[in-house]
């Protein structure tokens, strides 16, 4: 079982709700991780949180890459990656104004396959591919 971290700003919460219901066929096989304002009081101490972190998923839209909340998991993702604890960041685009070369994506998360999700489902889709992917080679 591997931790999965699913980065995203609030702003975008339905659309995270809707990949989250569609990750039935994920729950024996990872722990889904997001911050949640209401549940976890402090954004630094949930940083520390992504030290157990295997894959970390970037729900990468207008909105989240405005958010400086998700501008700070992406900086402490992209460190711990480059650090191994984090084995593989998976950069979603989830906003059909966003592409491959917008400039606020950070150069470590473009070398990356950055995918693109038409819909949730679609998102969900692919964040099952990438776990059972990293899971075969664990």
């Amino acid at each position: 079982m591997i931790d999965v971290f699913l980065a995203y700003t609030q702003k975008d919460i339905e659309k995270l709700n809707n990949i989250i219901d569609n990750l039935n066929s994920l729950n024996s096989r990872c722990n889904l991780k997001y911050y949640q304002p209401s549940k976890d009081k402090e954004s630094v101490d949930f940083l520390n949180s992504l030290n157990d972190v295997y894959l970390f998923v970037v729900l990468l839209s207008d909105n989240s890459l405005k958010s400086g909340p998700v501008q700070l998991e992406i900086s402490e993702a992209i460190r711990l990656c480059q650090l191994g604890h984090i084995k593989k960041i998976c950069p979603i685009i989830i906003d059909e104004n966003i592409d491959d070369f917008d400039s606020r994506i950070p150069g470590y998360i473009k070398q990356n396959i950055i995918y693109h999700a038409s819909s949730q489902i679609l998102a969900a889709q692919i964040i099952e591919e990438v776990v059972y992917h990293e899971l075969s080679k664990a």
